[in-house]
C-alpha cells in the first residue's frame, strides 16, 4: 500500500510539472520559425497562360542572376530548388544593420529574396513570380525567403541556419518594412506579374494579359463556397457585390466618385482599397444602395497599357449592377 501511494505521489508530480511547463511562456529557440528545405513548389493564379512560354526561372541580387533553374514550369506552377548551402561570397553581413535592431549575432551572414523571374525562349524576363499574402490601400503583405549561415533572430523574428519564410509587411505611405514568423499557408497560390519583353509574340501570354470586369450581388451563401477574394467593407448595412475577371489585373482600384457644379463633371476624390484581382480571386465589396448619382467605381490598367474608370449603376430594369465607363475631370 505504501508503494502504491508512493507512485502515485511521484505521478501528480510529473503531471504537475507537465502543466507547469506548458503554462511557461516559450523562448525565442522554442517558438516555431519558417525554416524550410529549399523546395519550392508554387501554384500560379492564372499561371497556365504561361505553359508554353516560361523557359528558365531565376532569382537575381542587384541584377545578377545566383539561382537558376530551366524546363521546370508546367501545369500552372513550377519547383524550385534552392541550393542547400550558399556561396559566401553572395551573402551580406547582419553587422551593417542599423543599430538599432536587435540582432543575436552580428556576426550571421545572410541573403534574402521574394521574387523570381521568368524568362522566354530567348532569355528576356516577361514575368515576376511573388507569394503575395494580401494587397491593400496601405500595405502589401508577401512572403520573402532567407538564406542565414547561423541561427539569429532580429528583433525576435527567429532564422535557423538554411532557408526560411518570413512574413514581410510592406507600408505604402512611410516605405517602413515590418517582418515575423507568422504562419504560412503553404497551399497559398503565388501571383505573376507582367513584364514587358520584345521577345513576347503574340501567343497564349497575350491573350492572357487581356479581359474584362464583371459585376454583379452575391449572397453570403455564394460566399461561403469562394477559395478565395479580396474583401472590402465600404458599409456593414449594405450588399454584397462581387467582381470578377478573366484575365489578371495586378493594380485593381475601387474608388470614391463625386462631382462638381454638373453630376456629369465626375472626379475622383480617393482611392478606396487597391488590390490584385484575377479569374479564381474575385473582389467583394459591401456597400449601401447608390442612388441615381455615380459615388463608388472601379479602375485597372487594360492590355493596352491604359488606365480605365467605371462607376457602378443600377440597372433600373432587373435590379442589377453595370459598370459604366466615364473620364475623370480631376483628382484628390
Amino acid at each position: 500500500m505504501k508503494k502504491l501511494r508512493q507512485c502515485l505521489y511521484i505521478a501528480v508530480l510529473i503531471i504537475f510539472a507537465i502543466l507547469i511547463a506548458a503554462c511557461m511562456p516559450k523562448t525565442a529557440s522554442q517558438e516555431q520559425s519558417g525554416a524550410f528545405n529549399g523546395l519550392i513548389i508554387a501554384q500560379v493564379h492564372n499561371g497556365e497562360s504561361l505553359n508554353n512560354i516560361i523557359r528558365e526561372l531565376h532569382v537575381t541580387i542587384e541584377m545578377n542572376i545566383i539561382f537558376s533553374v530551366t524546363g521546370t514550369y508546367s501545369n500552372g506552377g513550377f519547383t524550385f530548388q534552392l541550393p542547400e548551402a550558399v556561396d559566401s561570397a553572395l551573402l551580406s553581413k547582419m553587422s551593417n544593420f542599423p543599430e538599432h535592431y536587435n540582432i543575436s549575432d552580428r556576426n550571421a551572414n545572410f541573403l534574402t529574396f521574394s521574387e523570381i523571374f521568368g524568362t522566354d525562349n530567348n532569355g528576356s524576363r516577361i514575368a515576376k513570380f511573388r507569394l503575395r499574402l494580401n494587397d491593400t490601400e496601405y500595405e502589401s503583405v508577401y512572403v520573402s525567403f532567407y538564406y542565414v549561415d547561423r541561427d539569429v533572430t532580429i528583433d525576435g523574428m527567429i532564422l535557423k541556419k538554411g532557408w526560411n519564410k518570413v512574413q514581410t509587411t510592406e507600408y505604402w505611405e512611410s516605405g517602413s518594412i515590418e517582418q515575423s514568423n507568422a504562419p504560412i499557408d503553404d497551399n497559398l497560390k503565388w501571383v505573376f506579374d507582367p513584364m514587358e519583353s520584345s521577345s513576347i509574340d503574340e501567343t497564349a501570354y497575350n491573350q492572357a494579359m487581356q479581359g474584362s470586369i464583371r459585376v454583379m450581388t452575391v449572397t453570403n451563401d455564394t460566399i461561403s463556397k469562394l477559395q478565395s477574394y479580396m474583401e472590402y467593407t465600404d458599409d456593414n448595412r449594405g450588399i454584397w457585390l462581387m467582381f470578377t475577371a478573366d484575365r489578371y489585373y495586378e493594380d485593381f482600384w475601387f474608388i470614391e466618385i463625386s462631382y462638381f457644379d454638373d453630376p456629369s463633371s465626375l472626379y475622383v476624390p480617393r482611392i478606396l482599397y487597391k488590390c490584385q484581382i484575377m479569374p479564381d480571386l474575385p473582389f467583394l465589396v459591401m456597400l449601401s444602395a447608390l442612388g441615381g448619382i455615380p459615388q463608388r467605381g472601379v479602375s485597372y490598367i487594360d492590355e493596352s497599357g491604359i488606365r480605365r474608370y467605371f462607376y457602378i449603376s443600377e440597372d433600373g430594369v432587373d435590379g442589377g449592377y453595370n459598370l459604366i465607363e466615364f473620364t475623370p475631370q480631376s483628382f484628390g
